[in-house]
């Protein structure tokens, strides 16, 4: 077995481990899967099932947090109309998770 070596960040002639053509390549297969990421983590409101899936829990456990208190339904409009869709109001959970970060004992904070 041989032993790792260091590359000197000064040296020139370490080649590139990717061509410009291949990130490029690279960056068109990994966008569509950020961009859903990346919409997910800035959503103000999910539907149930989007926010089971990101959440990594059960459709059955998020309605149980709905009827728990737990997760707060999102505000609808008021044309009086029945919704068929329960949105999940997601700003409120970041809010509820930040404010538990904050009150942690365990994390210091430096402000």
């Amino acid at each position: 077995m041989q032993a790792a070596k260091s590359t000197n960040v000064a040296q020139k002639d370490v080649a590139p481990m990717l061509q410009p053509e291949q990130l490029q390549h690279l960056a068109a297969l990994l966008a569509p899967a950020l961009q859903s990421m990346l919409n997910a983590s800035t959503a103000d409101v999910m539907t149930i099932n989007d926010f089971a899936k990101v959440s990594g829990v059960s459709d059955r456990l998020v309605w149980q947090w709905l009827d728990e208190g737990v997760l707060l339904r999102a505000p609808t409009d008021e044309t009086g109309s029945k919704k068929t869709r329960v949105l999940v109001n997601v700003y409120a959970w970041r809010e509820k998770l930040r404010q538990q970060a904050v009150n942690c004992r365990y994390i210091h904070s430096k402000a």
